[in-house]
């Protein structure tokens, strides 16, 4: 989608510039493109508030564009010296308005990549494990249903697990302040669901388990090259001026409360400038 408005903002901005030159009023072009775009993000509701306003500024920057030409068609023209002043002065405000306004939405929105469901239902499951320091045990443990959705509550994935704690582990890719200003908001890429416990003895005497969630994240060629900069950015092997950090994030949920009842819950996790985080779903 970003690419999309980049985009927009270059046809707007050759149409400004082709209606400079035919001597049409660049407010009138203006006006126009403006309508346009209003009416082409209406029919795209799934766009966030951010990215409307990063659309809107695209536009700006295109009106600076024909503005700027218009100036210069007209500097032989030493009447039209304070007109040309307060055009540039009112279209320098407003492009900083709309980028500025840009960069607090990426900075500050918080937007709903998943679904963690806890249903509540228990199953009681033969386990076979061995502590480190411990000898081979086996028992029936209850293990406890997590469902994994999309912000549209489709289903995407569902196990059983048991312990205490269920959580979600993902790679997180954090941009610099300049590209958030230019609306670049974070990657993530989930891995894992796994268990835990509320202390360190029960994690050192009671089994783990991991099951893999790679596969609700994509996996095209670009995605697959981006990861690869991720690893070597986590590994300490690359630097890149653009990234602000590379890291693994986990967000945990509490599988029962402390009665050892199951809780049913469900949280959404979302994702902003400062990575990974999990609010209760309303």
């Amino acid at each position: 989608m970003l690419w999309t408005l980049w985009t927009l903002s270059l046809l707007s901005a050759l149409i400004q510039f082709l209606a400079c030159v035919r001597r049409e009023a660049p407010l009138s072009s203006f006006a126009k493109s403006f309508l346009f775009l209003t009416a082409t993000l209406l029919l795209s509701p799934h766009l966030s508030l951010h990215q409307c306003t990063l659309a809107y500024a695209s536009l700006t920057i295109g009106l600076g564009v024909a503005l700027t030409f218009l100036m210069y068609l007209l500097l032989k023209s030493p009447k039209q010296l304070f007109l040309k002043t307060v055009s540039l002065t009112l279209f320098g405000v407003l492009v900083f308005f709309c980028w500025g306004m840009q960069a607090f939405f990426v900075m500050n929105e918080e937007r709903p990549v998943l679904k963690v469901a806890l249903t509540g239902k228990i199953e009681l499951k033969q386990l076979e494990w061995k502590a480190p320091q411990g000898s081979l045990e086996k028992r029936k443990l209850p293990h406890y249903e997590v469902v994994l959705k999309s912000v549209d509550d489709e289903v995407l994935f569902s196990q059983v697990l048991c312990g205490e704690l269920v959580a979600i582990r993902a790679r997180v890719f954090r941009f610099t302040r300049l590209f958030n200003t230019l609306g670049f908001s974070s990657r993530y890429q989930f891995e894992l669901l796994y268990n835990g416990y509320n202390d360190a003895q029960s994690y050192n005497r009671l089994p783990i388990q991991a099951f893999s969630i790679a596969e609700l994240s994509r996996h095209t060629f670009w995605h697959k090259f981006f990861w690869k900069m991720w690893s070597g950015a986590f590994m300490q092997q690359q630097h890149f001026a653009w990234l602000k950090s590379a890291t693994l994030e986990s967000n945990y949920f509490p599988l029962v409360d402390a009665n050892q009842r199951p809780i049913v819950r469900e949280f959404l996790i979302t994702i902003s400038s400062g990575g990974l985080s999990a609010i209760p779903s309303s």
